[in-house]
């Protein structure tokens, strides 16, 4: 029998710390849905003590996830442990997650701590998470980074405390594969009471090394990986989930162990994962990129075509590339369009919001002739958003667009409930249409990046359009999405607004 590999999954966490990928709490507990259809094993929710909107989003993840444990972020403080204690108390399984630093580096120059007080407190945190749960999960922060003795004693210690599970993060991505499994096989051997506990790795791809690292580490023994949604995650990202399964499934003839993941689910995964936070893939992405089973080559073509695992090592509608397939057509009703979405992992919350996205289904329909999943998820997600911090709507709009004419843009929006107009003119459509905007809400934004994405294949493909906007040092991501590509931008630019006119819902988690 080969070992079981677990798969904690921290998009909604380590992911949302991405600049702008912030969640809603309904987006978390959307995400946490589809995690659980995949049969993700640990699917870590957020960090309770960074704010209010954080501490519910953990809460509700709780609440809506019935078969994966949720796990919660805490540092070693006893408020922290309190509150993520409190967070899980829903849960049908709940894990507690501490952490703290035990680099040189990050002792001296951020703790401010000896060696023997972080020895000290890392305990401490895991005897008082084990009030509250038995599934406690201990990470030595930049342990890529620490002294090989000192983790050997801190490891030992949080074990015999009672840590169930050992994180052995490379929090900056500064490891190699050989050496990283050099350190986790030699904790594994000199830690005494290693035995009692699963070891995992936690690895950040700076060097563009997660996935190596953390497969190197499975080769070595460490029998949990955590990973993200597309490699989502701070800076350059995390190890992606999608890789690391795919890796392991494909070559089970080197690895030891397997997952249990339901690996139909990972192109729903990814793209639902990618509509809510504003960050396409990139075509090349392996696996799930648009690219990842295409082959231009006359040579591949040939040989694909007589043998497909001359140049394929996986099938596309393993993962689920099927799922791009026409589900649903203007003569569809509200039971197939629901029936559908519950298979995409989406649950209507009551019958208002089933209404308001069939009637938008209803009105894509009339536009588009084929409607795939992807719009479907697309469409639900859209309808989620404008229910949320709506201050101001998109109502319509009007283009002026002539060959040696400076464009113009006439937006009309809907500001709590009553029509302003503005109008403007700029260096193509979209930048008239984002200034008619800025004339109406004076939101004083900076505008960072401005991205494409077609959803589907086709001349009448949806089109989403990403927006990031910063002000005052917050930065968000605002989506929209449409046939019609310039209205899609003024639905991005709204949205965006929308979003960094609200209350700041959670604080960066590290702070």
């Amino acid at each position: 029998m080969k070992d079981k590999l677990i798969i904690f999954d921290t998009t909604l966490r380590d992911g949302e710390q991405s600049p702008g990928a912030s969640m809603t709490r309904d987006e978390k507990v959307r995400i946490a849905k589809t995690l659980e259809l995949m049969r993700v094993d640990i699917i870590e929710a957020g960090f309770p003590i960074a704010s209010l909107g954080d501490f519910e989003s953990v809460k509700a993840v709780a609440q809506a996830v019935e078969e994966s444990t949720v796990c919660a972020l805490a540092r070693t403080s006893d408020e922290d442990i309190d509150r993520a204690a409190e967070a899980l108390k829903p849960a049908t399984s709940g894990r507690i997650h501490t952490f703290i630093a035990t680099s040189p580096i990050h002792m001296e120059r951020k703790l401010r701590m000896k060696a023997e007080q972080v020895l000290e407190q890392a305990v401490h945190a895991v005897k008082r998470a084990r009030q509250y749960t038995d599934d406690v999960e201990f990470s030595p922060e930049d342990a890529g980074r620490s002294e090989i003795d000192f983790l050997c004693r801190v490891i030992e210690a949080v074990i015999d405390a009672g840590a169930t599970t050992i994180n052995i993060p490379d929090t900056v991505g500064y490891n190699v594969p050989q050496q990283f499994a050099q350190t986790v096989s030699e904790l594994i051997e000199r830690v005494p009471n290693s035995d009692k506990a699963i070891f995992s790795v936690h690895c950040h791809n700076d060097l563009g090394l997660a996935v190596a690292n953390s497969l190197a580490a499975v080769l070595a023994g460490a029998r949990q990986v955590e990973c993200t949604i597309n490699g989502l995650g701070e800076r350059a990202g995390n190890a992606a989930l999608e890789e690391l399964v795919m890796a392991v499934r494909t070559r089970q003839d080197i690895f030891p162990c397997d997952t249990d993941l339901d690996i139909s689910q990972i192109m729903n995964n990814s793209r639902l994962v990618s509509n809510i936070t504003g960050f396409p893939v990139q075509p090349n992405k392996a696996v799930v990129g648009a690219n990842a089973f295409a082959h231009e080559s006359g040579i591949h073509q040939d040989g694909v075509i007589k043998s497909r695992e001359t140049y394929e090592i996986m099938r596309a509608e393993d993962v689920g590339w099927q799922t791009n397939r026409l589900v649903m057509g203007k003569h569809s009703g509200r039971n197939a369009f629901r029936t559908r979405l519950k298979e995409l992992g989406h649950d209507f919350v009551n019958e208002d919001e089933l209404n308001e996205s069939f009637k938008r289904f209803k009105e894509l329909a009339d536009k588009k002739h084929d409607i795939f999943d992807e719009d479907l998820q697309l469409l639900v997600s859209d309808t989620l958003v404008d229910g949320e911090n709506e201050r101001f709507k998109f109502v319509g709009m009007k283009v002026e667009l002539e060959t040696g004419v400076i464009p113009g843009a006439q937006v009309t929006l809907s500001v709590e409930g009553k029509e302003e107009v503005g109008e403007a003119k700029g260096d193509g459509p979209v930048d008239a249409i984002f200034k008619a905007i800025e004339s109406i809400v004076a939101s004083g934004c900076e505008l960072q990046l401005y991205s494409v994405n077609a959803i589907t294949d086709g001349t009448d493909a949806q089109g989403e359009v990403t927006v990031r906007v910063s002000k005052d040092g917050r930065i968000v991501n605002g989506t929209g999405s449409d046939t019609d590509i310039v209205t899609a931008s003024a639905k991005a630019y709204v949205n965006a607004v929308n979003r960094v006119s609200s209350p700041v819902e959670r604080a960066h988690p590290q702070v």
